[in-house]
C-alpha cells in the first residue's frame, strides 16, 4: 500500500513568505506617505472674501439680568398662605427681676439618648452655653428640677421657672 500524501498548493517555504510580507510592509508604508505629501502639497488655495472688512459686525454687550428676592405668600409646597411671622418668646429673666448680681439665665432644650432615661438640659448662663444635669450647679445657678418643656433653677435663694426658647 502507497500512502498518498497530499500536496499543498498553497503551501510557501520561509524565503517566499518574507519577500511577500516586505512588500506588503512596503505598500502600506507607501500609501501612508503619498497621503501625507499630498496633504502638504495642497495646489488649493483659499478663496478670499472680497467684503471680509464690510461684513464684521461687533458683537453687542448683553445686559445683566438682575433679580430680588422677595417672600412668598404661598407655601410653594402645600398652595397654602404662609403664616404670619411669630416673635420670638423671650423666656430669659425680665430685667425688672434682674439685679446686680443675679446672672441672665436661660432655658436652650434637652438632649437625651434614645432608650435612655438621662436627660442633660442645655442652658445659656451669662451667654455660655452649659450641659447640667438635675442637681448640678454652675456658677450658683442650680438646676432644681427639669422637665421637657421647663425647668427650675435656683440661684442667689431665688427659684425661677423658665421655658424652652
Amino acid at each position: 500500500m502507497k500512502l498518498h500524501t497530499l500536496h499543498n498548493p498553497l503551501a510557501l517555504n520561509k524565503q517566499t513568505k518574507t519577500y511577500l510580507l516586505i512588500a506588503a510592509v512596503l505598500g502600506i508604508w507607501g500609501t501612508i506617505v503619498v497621503k501625507i505629501i499630498s496633504g502638504i502639497n495642497r495646489s488649493e488655495e483659499m478663496p478670499l472674501a472680497e467684503n471680509a472688512i464690510a461684513s464684521f459686525k461687533p458683537q453687542q454687550k448683553q445686559i445683566r439680568d438682575t433679580f430680588t428676592i422677595q417672600t412668598l405668600e404661598r407655601d410653594p409646597f402645600l398652595g397654602t398662605l404662609a403664616s404670619k411671622e411669630k416673635t420670638p418668646k423671650t423666656t430669659a429673666i425680665t430685667p425688672s427681676k434682674i439685679t446686680k448680681d443675679d446672672p441672665v439665665v436661660s432655658y436652650e432644650g434637652l438632649i437625651k439618648k434614645q432608650g435612655g432615661s438621662k436627660q442633660i438640659h442645655v442652658l445659656t448662663i451669662d451667654g455660655e452655653q452649659v450641659l447640667l444635669k438635675k442637681g448640678q450647679t454652675f456658677n450658683g445657678v442650680s438646676l432644681i428640677t427639669a422637665y421637657k418643656q421647663s425647668i427650675k433653677v435656683r440661684f442667689n435663694g431665688k427659684t425661677q421657672t423658665l421655658s424652652l426658647n
